[in-house]
């Protein structure tokens, strides 16, 4: 990652203000910015030269950034753009009770839905691949719940990327939305990369063995459950705990 920018709001503050110490050693441009619209037009204008570009908001921060959102996810990008929304269910520590999941369904944007502190490493990781292999941005959606808890981590091998000279190429069909036939190509583009990240996540597993999206068939169950996110620690907790025996879809990718 080359450029991170962010506007604070709990709970998404942490990632920034994690890095910020480090920013002298790891090389990268890290700032807090006007506000989320601010910030994550700067990191789109680093994915578009081609550099890895994160930014960081909570869930209200998003109707902030929505109009610039909306028209980049069309256009796409070249380098990574991994937008990290911090959704706070039941408003224990925010504003209002949003749940970004619509955003992304409504921007034609994959999301990858955070389910543990482990998958806070490896989908960060899986979020710029997707994206640079998809040519576009992707949300990474965390909740109050997965940020505010500690737990150990498997590190795994360390990235080595090389610093990358930054390069723009005009292009007014792509970044331009003043033509409905511009338009509509741009939209047949987003869908296309929105089943590209689909087709990826189904056969992704990360480096400490997680599955983006996985099935469990449990023996003489008549009953499953599908879930997403952060609820996946109370369902395994209560599986053990009343030694339930129950089919479950985990999806990680909405």
């Amino acid at each position: 990652i080359e450029v991170v920018c962010g506007y604070p709001g709990t709970p998404s503050t942490e990632v920034i203000l994690t890095l910020l110490p480090q920013k002298e050693e790891l090389g990268i441009h890290i700032e807090w910015s006007t506000n989320e619209k601010v910030a994550f037009e700067i990191a789109a204008g680093a994915a578009w030269a081609g550099k890895r570009a994160l930014v960081t908001m909570k869930m209200s921060g998003v109707n902030v950034a929505a109009d610039s959102l909306a028209s980049i996810a069309y256009s796409g990008c070249t380098g990574g753009l991994v937008v990290f929304v911090a959704d706070d269910p039941g408003v224990s520590a925010g504003m209002p009770e949003e749940d970004s999941r619509y955003y992304a369904k409504s921007m034609v944007v994959p999301m990858l839905d955070l389910a543990s502190q482990q998958e806070c490493l490896d989908y960060v990781k899986l979020a710029f691949e997707i994206s640079e292999k998809i040519g576009g941005p992707i949300f990474l959606r965390s909740t109050t719940d997965i940020s505010h808890v500690a737990s150990d981590v498997e590190i795994g091998k360390k990235l080595k990327l090389e610093k990358r000279e930054a390069h723009f190429e005009r292009d007014i069909v792509k970044y331009t939305k003043a033509g409905a036939t511009w338009c509509m190509a741009q939209h047949q583009d987003a869908l296309g990369r929105l089943a590209k990240a689909s087709k990826i996540s189904d056969s992704y597993i990360t480096e400490s063995g997680i599955k983006v999206n996985e099935t469990h068939f449990e023996d003489g169950s008549e009953q499953g459950v599908i879930y997403a996110g952060a609820v996946e620690g109370n369902f395994k907790e209560a599986l053990k705990k009343y030694n339930l025996k129950l089919s479950w879809l985990k999806i990680g990718m909405v």
